[in-house]
């Protein structure tokens, strides 16, 4: 299952740790083999298609600041362009939104 993940703070990280400490229950329960294929943040974003290492992305957060410092060259790749160019099955939106309009999260998802 391809996912790309909008936002990389808090509830993100802790997702990706999740899903880290039980892909073998969500495999042996389900069948499910969650790949990371593109995260990204307020400051720029990660793509790999063969799937994001989730413990190497959770280090250049806490590193950096921002998870466009994963590969040795930065992805400047804005969330819209990755939401319109990168393949993926879910999309899992993580981003604070405001309660007026719900942005920027409903223009993730509307992409």
């Amino acid at each position: 299952m391809r996912i790309i993940l909008c936002g990389f703070g808090v509830v993100g990280q802790s997702l990706v740790k999740l899903f880290d400490s039980r892909a073998e229950d969500l495999y042996a329960k389900y069948g499910l083999k969650p790949r990371v294929v593109g995260v990204f943040d307020s400051k720029g974003s990660a793509v790999d298609k063969s799937g994001l290492d989730f413990n190497k992305l959770v280090a250049v957060k806490k590193k950096f600041g921002t998870v466009k410092n994963y590969a040795s060259t930065k992805n400047s790749m804005s969330g819209i362009d990755m939401l319109k160019n990168v393949e993926a099955d879910v999309l899992i939106e993580t981003t604070a939104s405001n309660y007026k309009d719900a942005e920027p999260g409903m223009t993730h998802i509307t992409t």
